[in-house]
């Protein structure tokens, strides 16, 4: 009996350190690909740019509450972190491919990596992630 009620103890610990190692995603589009729609409140059309602006924001945590980031900013693989909760978004260690491509997708580009620099917030709404600096929205992605 006394060894049955060690085993049983045992069993539940180990289940409950497992349980909270699990963790809620920060928001519903974690592990899934959004596509850009908006960017600096023009519309953006993928066929503008040389690859369509997609970010793929993992739930592969680095740290505690810090996850991975990548996707293609027009031209260009990007990769880094991003840490979001309550609203709030930082991105950090952010590098980036160096390949040439046209005019517009550059153009892009640019604005793409000033998101990166200076996004502060977020708010999701049905299918759709805004990327806010303070009040001033930079950027809408949809999940297609």
């Amino acid at each position: 009996m006394k060894k049955n009620l060690i085993i049983v103890a045992v069993l539940a610990l180990i289940f409950s350190s497992c349980a909270s190692r699990v963790k809620e995603p920060v928001f519903a589009f974690q592990g899934k690909n959004l596509h850009l729609v908006e960017l600096n409140g023009v519309a953006y059309d993928a066929k503008s740019t040389f690859e369509p602006v997609v970010f793929t924001f993992s739930e592969v945590a680095v740290a505690d509450g810090v996850y991975k980031i990548n996707g293609n900013s027009g031209c260009n693989q990007f990769f880094g972190q991003y840490k979001a909760a309550d609203g709030r978004i930082k991105f950090s260690e952010v590098g980036m491919t160096r390949r040439m491509c046209d005019e517009e997708s550059n153009k892009i580009e640019m604005q793409i990596s000033i998101l990166l620099e200076k996004a502060n917030a977020y708010s999701v709404e049905k299918n759709k992630v805004t990327i806010y600096n303070g009040k001033t929205p930079l950027a809408v992605f949809e999940v297609k």
